[in-house]
């Protein structure tokens, strides 16, 4: 065999060995695409899908991680959230054996909702409609609140106790009895259980506070040009007046069951004072001032005080100790 007829011969295999290489993988059936993979999902998935083959030889029932990761994010509860997205006017919050129930009020409806500590599910409770209420004070269940709102024509505060009263059977509510009675619904199917019934209070009442337990309001009126203070219940039934004073423009807390905190109202022009009322023995006491554009937040149980000023020293604010008088500038 001549060199020439082998150099030929050599060329023909190698052409036979590329085309069979070309028609066995590039032009496979499996890859129309050139090599690449007709599925995108296609390749090493470490997640077998439902109804796929295991190992084993049968049918497999695990999911794949997205929606494993979007049940768990579901399920779980989020240590800080945001309950509800339009303006509320107050809250209150009760304690039962296994969870925290807060009941809020919806700014413009005066509508009642419910969320609880161990659900991420917002409940309506009422519908009864209450427009621009601004303040609640709630009692101790969360079940009756003081609302302060402005009526729709006039820029006059009114004063309303209301109680959350059942309208029917808390079974019929669940869903966990044959009550004849319809059901009312909200728009999104949550069944409404409460109505808001209760009375109106005083009409010159200026200052609100809460008592520590939550079973008492102690108020300050309007009344002859001076501020009358009282003890009062929610629905005044019993309203027990303390003083008088010629203080009209201030702001109460009520951080322990005797103290009664009241501030005058700040004004940077005008000297400010915080006094302490001792509800059990009657008397009164100034703790702070003068002190211009003075405004408080007194401990629960009274003994210090944090205040800001207007002092022109840039000063933010202090803490003062009723103990043995003695301040500390808050550091930030």
């Amino acid at each position: 065999m001549s060199k020439k007829t082998f150099t030929i011969i050599l060329i023909v295999l190698i052409a036979i060995i590329l085309g069979i290489g070309y028609m066995l993988f590039l032009r496979s059936p499996a890859n129309p695409n050139g090599g690449l993979p007709a599925d995108p999902n296609a390749g090493f998935n470490p997640f077998p899908r439902t109804g796929t083959t295991t190992d084993a030889g049968k049918k497999g029932t695990s999911t794949s991680m997205a929606s494993t990761t979007i049940e768990t994010s579901i399920s779980k509860i989020p240590a800080l959230r945001q309950l509800y997205a339009t303006p509320v006017g107050g809250m209150g919050a009760t304690t039962t054996a296994s969870s925290t129930l807060v009941h809020f009020i919806d700014r413009g409806t005066g509508h009642i909702y419910e969320a609880s500590s161990d659900s991420l599910m917002i409940k309506k409770l009422s519908n009864t409609t209450i427009s621009r209420v601004n303040e609640s004070y709630w009692s101790q269940t969360a079940n009756a609140a003081v609302l302060r709102y402005t009526q729709p024509d006039s820029d006059k505060i009114t004063a309303f106790f209301a109680q959350l009263r059942r309208t029917i059977p808390e079974t019929a509510a669940t869903g966990t009895s044959s009550a004849k009675a319809p059901v009312p619904t909200t728009a999104s199917g949550n069944s409404i259980s409460y109505e808001l019934k209760g009375n109106y209070l005083s009409t010159d009442i200026l200052s609100i506070a809460v008592s520590p337990k939550r079973d008492k309001l102690f108020e300050i009126s309007y009344e002859n040009g001076k501020g009358v203070g009282y003890v009062a219940s929610f629905d005044e039934r019993t309203r027990i007046q303390m003083f008088d004073t010629p203080l009209t423009q201030v702001n109460i807390e009520w951080p322990e069951e005797n103290t009664l905190a009241m501030t005058t109202k700040g004004s940077a022009s005008t000297p400010g004072y915080l006094y302490f009322f001792n509800i059990k023995k009657g008397t009164m006491a100034k703790v702070i001032g003068p002190v211009r554009g003075l405004s408080t937040l007194t401990s629960h149980d009274a003994t210090k005080i944090l205040y800001g000023a207007a002092d022109g020293l840039g000063t933010l604010a202090t803490i003062y100790n009723t103990k043995d008088s003695s301040t500390q500038p808050m550091v930030f």
